[in-house]
């Protein structure tokens, strides 16, 4: 025993230890629930190529061509940036 400590003193560092790396260490059972999770998630489709637009007009999510007048402003939203850009005409 090493004088003023306790005989388990070295035994109870190296616990704590093991418990935090074991801990930490993802499993493949909480990464496979997770990935479709992740898949929805609105910035990952946006990292597919997808945008996110809105009226200014009316601060809505365009869902429609048929709700966007000619001259409305429109707000892009992408994965890098935003753009704004005006309406010069529709497809219907």
């Amino acid at each position: 025993m090493v004088k003023g400590r306790p005989r388990s003193f070295a035994g109870t560092l190296a616990a704590p230890a093991k418990m935090i790396a074991t801990s930490t260490a993802p499993t493949r059972s909480a990464m496979s629930l997770t990935a479709p999770i992740d898949a929805l998630s609105p910035l990952k489709v946006l990292d597919r190529g997808y945008a996110v637009v809105i009226n200014q007009s009316n601060s809505r999510a365009v869902l429609d061509a048929a709700t966007v007048k000619f001259d409305d402003e429109l707000d892009i939203r992408l994965a890098k940036g935003r753009l704004r850009a005006r309406a010069t005409g529709r497809s219907l």
